[in-house]
């Protein structure tokens, strides 16, 4: 059974002036949320123009962490059942004061203008949210709001290539069909290309194609040679390389093995979770600080892509 995760996923604060979007200088969030948390739970209460109303909540021992519930009116339709039973029954609210929330946990970036943003447990994170919210506790003037920009992180491409072969790839791309009546067969020894293998797919089907592989190789410390002819069936497929929306590859040398996506994509950072029967506490706690470390540890890298 795999291993239960969850995704970070990196955002810069801009500010979005009418149709445009700039970076700012880093704010004193912790300040703001600090003051934004003094009032009584009910009157700081922040309402989504969907009409939902949302509430924040500080960690406890990190000033920049903060935890957004969204409140959920109304049944909530989750059932408690009973092994002994056998039957099931309605999660109630157990007094006036309760209600329910998805939750959504934020980190400010230490020293950055950007933010690590994950869902709670079974939820996927809000960024319509955490922005709502970040123009609650600190708005500005008339006509701007702060709004979340995606970190992108460059393709690495030429890292990958630094590399002696590839142990497996992974890809997702859509092939048109050759305007050959083939593609070239190689000659004998030579390796066939990944785009020379799919046009003759493409062409053999008579239909663009839209593919996504799994490529690897079994027993690589038994095949050395193939893990070189894997990489050079990639890194010499130019159609491959720039048509495709996602390019996965693993490489294994001496130090072990690392991943490169080759392709432009969001910065994101996965975590692991506990493991058997934990308390939704214990799971709570665990989260929030895979959060801290990742955002700490990821923070130098965070600060370069938001400042380049």
């Amino acid at each position: 059974m795999p291993e239960p995760t969850k995704l970070v996923h990196f955002f810069e604060i801009q500010v979005q002036d009418g149709p445009s979007r700039c970076r700012a200088e880093r704010d004193s969030w912790e300040a703001k949320l600090q003051e934004h948390v003094i009032p009584d739970t009910r009157q700081r209460a922040i309402e989504l123009t969907s009409g939902t109303k949302v509430v924040v909540v500080r960690v406890d021992d990190n000033e920049r962490q903060m935890c957004i519930g969204r409140v959920i009116d109304g049944a909530t339709g989750l059932q408690r059942g009973d092994w002994v039973t056998g039957r099931f029954r309605p999660v109630e609210p157990e007094s006036k004061d309760d209600f329910f929330t998805r939750v959504t946990y934020v980190q400010f970036v230490d020293g950055v203008n950007a933010v690590g943003v994950i869902g709670g447990v079974g939820e996927h994170p809000s960024r319509t949210c955490v922005e709502r919210v970040l123009n609650a506790i600190n708005p500005l003037e008339s006509g701007k709001n702060w709004v979340l920009e995606p970190i992108t992180q460059p393709g690495q491409l030429e890292r990958a290539k630094a590399s002696r072969g590839f142990r497996k790839i992974e890809f997702r791309t859509r092939v048109r069909e050759s305007d050959l009546f083939g593609a070239a067969i190689p000659d004998a020894g030579a390796v066939e290309t990944l785009d020379m293998a799919l046009e003759r797919l493409a062409h053999s089907l008579g239909s663009p194609l839209r593919i996504n592989v799994r490529i690897a190789v079994e027993k690589p410390a038994d095949h050395p040679m193939s893990l070189g002819r894997l990489k050079s069936m990639l890194i010499e497929s130019r159609n491959l390389l720039a048509d495709s929306k996602k390019i996965l590859i693993e490489t294994t040398d001496a130090l072990g093995s690392e991943i490169f996506n080759l392709i432009e994509h969001k910065m994101t950072a996965t975590i692991s979770l506990p493991e058997g029967e934990v308390t939704g506490g214990t799971l709570e706690e665990a989260v929030l600080m895979s959060l801290q470390n990742v955002c700490d540890a990821r923070k130098n890298e965070v600060n370069a892509l938001a400042t380049q």
